[in-house]
């Protein structure tokens, strides 16, 4: 229950701030992450934009862009239950082949949101423990 007050907390701060939809689906789908894709996957698969309700995710690998494919379907499932009502029809893979260097977190963000998230994030663990 206390998570679910937290992330309405949290949801109704990022409703007020002037982020555009995308972002904000963004900043769900990066916060519920390692839900979707699995702890073993998380920091090998990395959502970075959303265009035109596509999901773009970037590997590391060729075998982890073959993950995406056989479990698309699961995954575009959970990634709308996190989302809904706004959906995300497709996700598209981009492959680099260089080692990810940064954090989910810190990834997919410009400075600014990147500064406006990690507010909202204390402001919610400052919530739990009061």
């Amino acid at each position: 229950m206390k998570r679910n007050y937290n992330q309405n907390i949290f949801d109704h701060l990022l409703s007020s701030l002037k982020l555009t939809d995308s972002n904000r689906i963004l900043i769900k789908i990066i916060d519920n992450w390692e839900d979707i894709v699995g702890k073993n996957y998380k920091e090998c698969l990395r959502p970075i934009t959303i265009t035109n309700d596509v999901l773009i995710v970037c590997v590391f690998s060729t075998s982890h862009s073959s993950l995406l494919k056989y479990e698309k379907e699961t995954i575009l499932e959970k990634i709308n239950t996190i989302t809904y009502p706004k959906k995300i029809k497709d996700f598209r893979v981009y492959i680099d082949h260089s080692k990810f260097v940064i954090k989910i977190e810190n990834s997919t963000l410009d400075p600014a949101s990147l500064k406006i998230r990690n507010s909202l994030k204390n402001l919610s663990k400052n919530i739990n423990n009061v």
